[in-house]
């Protein structure tokens, strides 16, 4: 899988070989990358907050489980406070379809479950609706697997940055209103 692959209907695509073109994603990929133990996969404990903190309000950790096929198999743990403005809720204890709405949610299951059972980086972007009946938003999403054995994943680390708030450099937080 060298080339992006489309999520038809929209003009927004998979990159398997998960290479950000953010800056701010980039930094989150070598973060992880960093955190790698040979063939093994960080572990949530390996991934510390107070390293992350200019991500913090985009980040999002999903809870994996079964067999990584399904939306309900994704449950968000963690979300940022400029995702749950983004999204006008509080996502903690949702499931992927209870967020997004059918169509959206069976699209970045895809993802998702590639993310958890090859146990590799994906990236999510385009533009996309990432609310049923919303417009479509440019965004770039990086999807990074953890798992506490570091073989079989059981969590989801990623970041999601629609275009304004991912014109910011790594360093700047991003604000609320801007996402």
């Amino acid at each position: 899988m060298s080339e992006p692959l489309k999520l038809a209907p929209y003009e927004a695509y998979v990159d398997a070989r998960a290479r950000p073109e953010n800056p701010r994603l980039i930094e989150l990929r070598a973060y992880w990358q960093a955190k790698c133990r040979r063939d093994k996969v960080p572990a949530r404990a390996d991934i510390d907050p107070a390293d992350l903190v200019a991500h913090l309000p985009s980040l999002f950790l999903l809870n994996v489980a079964g067999e990584a096929g399904r939306p309900e198999d994704f449950t968000v743990r963690l979300s940022g406070t400029a995702l749950d403005d983004l999204f006008g809720q509080a996502l903690t204890g949702k499931h992927l379809g209870e967020m997004l709405g059918g169509t959206m949610a069976h699209l970045l299951t895809g993802p998702l479950a590639a993310a958890a059972q090859f146990r590799r980086p994906m990236r999510v972007f385009g533009t996309l609706p990432l609310i049923e009946g919303q417009e479509d938003r440019p965004l770039e999403m990086l999807l990074l697997p953890l798992a506490a054995d570091g073989k079989k994943v059981d969590m989801i680390l990623g970041e999601l940055l629609t275009q304004r708030a991912a014109a910011r450099a790594p360093s700047e937080a991003p604000q609320t209103a801007q996402v």
